[in-house]
């Protein structure tokens, strides 16, 4: 049995009291957890240290693998798979310039990118278009989640988007 849990950074208490007894578990063998989380400090980053520190002292068979940010070439690549387009590279210093390689990062600005009409399709000659005087003019704030979250719900109706 392989259990993945994603963003284990915003688990609260109960979650992690359940996990902890899921792992302590006595007719449990052939268990994979599998945990993703964000290292970047927040203000409840000492809690999950706390938490999974407790979980790793149980004696339980542990191994980390820290991910690294994409490099500017492993973004090329990777757009260069994704976009046919005749100035591929103004996407991609643009993009790494603006996510710092961040695969998070990288798909959200993309996303919204597309959502803005920033990054279209043409399907009369079947390539992307970018309009990157329109992208280098955003003004972009100082945290690249911030700005993604100004503009997440820019393209919804007022009703939709004006939730209280």
């Amino acid at each position: 049995v392989v259990l993945f849990v994603d963003d284990m950074q915003w688990m609260d208490n109960a979650s992690w009291k359940n996990l902890e007894i899921l792992l302590n578990g006595k007719g449990l063998s052939n268990f994979i957890l599998l945990g993703a989380y964000w290292q970047e400090p927040s203000s409840d980053h000492h809690e999950f240290i706390e938490n999974s520190t407790r979980l790793i002292n149980k004696n339980l068979q542990t191994e980390q693998i820290q991910l690294q940010n994409l490099s500017q070439e492993e973004i090329a690549e990777y757009l260069s798979d994704s976009f046919e387009m005749e100035n591929l590279n103004t996407l991609i210093q643009l993009a790494y310039r603006r996510t710092g390689g961040n695969p998070f990062y990288l798909q959200k600005y993309l996303d919204s990118l597309y959502v803005q009409k920033h990054l279209e399709f043409n399907t009369g000659s079947q390539k992307w278009i970018i309009h990157s005087e329109e992208i280098i003019e955003i003004d972009w704030a100082e945290n690249v989640i911030s700005y993604l979250n100004a503009v997440s719900y820019t393209h919804l109706t007022l009703p939709t988007s004006d939730i209280e």
